[in-house]
């Protein structure tokens, strides 16, 4: 049962057809927001809107039509991202390290600069860039991936800092690995829970949901004088990394 943090809120929340991004859409909904979903899978049959984050056009489109329906936008969640499978550096492929950074990174800068030109209008908003505990410590065999959400982390400050005069404040967060969506290996492996549960501090893995409640409370007016920061939903797991 939400607690109507998000009421009368309009917010776009990209990759929204699946995983996270459902999950994110769904815990909005729940604290009483507008919610304008969008994915590389949507269609006009479903409540998922075709987008691909990629392309500017489309992020146009999307900022247009939710103004034209609603009026406004007052928050962003930039989620839609890819990974590949994980590989030794030396083993990635130039292009699929391009294509991660075009989807994981002009996604996120393309979203914030389309959405932000109608909260300066609408005098502020919320903007959260969902990076990963990968944008804080160097995984292993994820340089593509993590080399994006390195990227996503240091465009929320820069973000930040200059949107921060017209009243948007942006900050990212930064998950570990979720039970409840693609981004945890072996998703019904109970196995694998209880070895990931015995190294973390908290002694329970993170679910989606977690993940969830942190964006909506960045999204609501609870963290009204938060920006440029980010955090981290990771049970403790990156405690020990600079």
């Amino acid at each position: 049962m939400g607690h109507a943090l998000l009421e009368g809120k309009v917010v776009i929340v990209s990759g929204a057809g699946r995983s996270l991004g459902a999950v994110i859409a769904a815990a909005c909904i729940d604290e009483g927001a507008v919610v304008v979903a969008t994915d590389i899978t949507g269609s006009e049959e479903s409540d998922v809107a075709l987008h691909d984050v990629t392309v500017a056009d489309h992020w146009a489109e999307v900022v247009a039509d939710t103004v034209a329906a609603n009026g406004r936008i007052d928050g962003l969640v930039n989620n839609a991202a890819i990974i590949y499978p994980a590989r030794p550096f030396l083993d990635e492929a130039p292009e699929e390290f391009a294509r991660v950074l075009d989807v994981n990174v002009m996604g996120v800068w393309l979203g914030m600069q389309a959405v932000a030109r109608s909260m300066v209008e609408s005098g502020g908003g919320s903007i959260v860039n969902i990076s990963s505990t990968a944008g804080l410590a160097a995984h292993a065999r994820l340089s593509s991936y993590g080399a994006s959400k390195w990227a996503v982390r240091g465009l929320t400050k820069y973000a930040a800092r200059e949107l921060g005069p017209s009243g948007i404040r942006v900050n990212s967060v930064h998950p570990g690995a979720m039970m409840g969506t693609t981004m945890f290996p072996g998703t019904t492996d109970e196995v694998a829970y209880d070895a990931v549960r015995k190294r973390l501090p908290l002694r329970r893995v993170t679910d989606a949901t977690d993940v969830a409640d942190a964006v909506v409370w960045l999204l609501s007016d609870l963290s009204s004088q938060v920006t440029g920061r980010e955090m981290v939903v990771d049970a403790g797991a990156t405690l020990d990394s600079a």
